[in-house]
């Protein structure tokens, strides 16, 4: 996927999801009550992220997931606890669960997408 951050160049951004976290650590916890977000339903995984030309490579980030809206999105507040200063991202994960898009932590749907990403599945390695 990329990032395209305003006045900015698109940059390439790679999220890879490793596993469910539950529960949800407790510097999630706090953000999500910080921003009035929900905490019920709530699904969190442990990823990292990849921004080369940023110097990111396997940044350690948290996904908090909410539940399903009534057309099937979720959105999700991805956030890294190491480096809090690199701020909040807000996302869609559209209904088919294919496509992440979004922006900052002001972001809302309807907004100018900063962030897209499409998935793809890791692809094990073949015995020798």
């Amino acid at each position: 996927g990329y990032l395209q951050p305003p006045g900015g160049a698109k940059c390439d951004l790679v999220y890879r999801f490793r596993g469910l976290v539950d529960p949800a650590p407790a510097g999630v916890q706090a953000q999500r009550r910080s921003l009035g977000w929900p905490s019920k339903g709530v699904t969190c995984i442990a990823a990292d992220c990849r921004i080369p030309s940023l110097g990111l490579d396997g940044e350690e980030i948290f996904a908090s997931v909410d539940p399903p809206d009534t057309d099937g999105a979720r959105r999700v507040l991805v956030q890294s606890l190491v480096h809090p200063e690199l701020g909040l991202t807000v996302l869609q994960l559209a209904p088919d669960g294919q496509r992440l898009f979004g922006g900052d932590e002001t972001w809302q749907p309807g907004q100018k997408v900063l962030i897209s990403t499409s998935r793809r599945d890791s692809q094990p390695s073949s015995p020798a």
